[in-house]
């Protein structure tokens, strides 16, 4: 987690230099917490049972290398992408929004039924930090999740470049019915251009490209 911090400094995706704070508390939580589980000695299955989560940081490693490569090689490798992607989001579900709440729920039951084998054999930092940090990274995970979510879904199914085409469409449609409407223009008097129903018209195809793509 010490090497990866100079890491964050060096990615320029506006993505990731937006929640450059978020990633910055994260690895200064998990360093705090793992640097005193080996220091003291104490609370290694607990340390281990969250580690789990680093699972997710396989997918997310490929995702982010897809995001340093062109766009022919993106192409290729889009079956891999969108696989790699689906599975992103199956393990962030399972090993963080999952994990992190069962742990803490797990310890918690550890020290009400085992007081003695637990709670009294650890410090006040295994007491309060230990859980507290539990929390808080669950917290930022859980912050994460819909950006997560949303790139899958634009990954599986191209929510976007299906939006992108439709608004090209539609863009398309209205330069149509607007050259046919100035070209109508001096039809109006004779009764075969009816200046609002068109008006009418090309609103509504326009809402129906874009309602349909959504």
């Amino acid at each position: 987690m010490l090497v990866h911090v100079p890491y964050l400094f060096l990615k320029r995706r506006k993505e990731d230099r937006r929640m450059l704070p978020l990633y910055l508390t994260h690895h200064a939580i998990v360093i705090v917490v793992y640097g005193l589980g080996t220091f003291r000695g104490r609370a290694h299955f607990w340390g281990a049972a969250n580690a789990l989560c680093e699972v997710t940081n396989c997918f997310c490693t490929v995702i982010e290398l897809f995001a340093c490569v062109s766009s022919e090689a993106k192409e290729r490798w889009k079956t891999l992408h969108r696989w790699n992607s689906m599975w992103f989001s199956i393990s962030y579900c399972a090993l963080r929004l999952m994990l992190f709440p069962m742990v803490f729920l797990w310890y918690m039951n550890d020290v009400i039924t085992h007081p003695d084998l637990s709670w009294a054999k650890v410090g006040n930092a295994e007491r309060i930090l230990y859980p507290l940090a539990n929390l808080m990274v669950f917290g930022l995970s859980v912050n994460w999740a819909l950006p997560v979510v949303r790139g899958t879904l634009r990954r599986l199914f191209g929510t976007e470049e299906q939006l992108a085409m439709a608004a090209e469409t539609a863009a398309a449609a209205v330069a149509n019915e607007t050259a046919a409407a100035v070209a109508g223009r001096g039809e109006k008097e004779s009764g075969e251009f009816d200046a609002p129903s068109s008006s009418a018209r090309l609103y509504q195809r326009h809402t129906s490209l874009i309602k349909s793509a959504q």
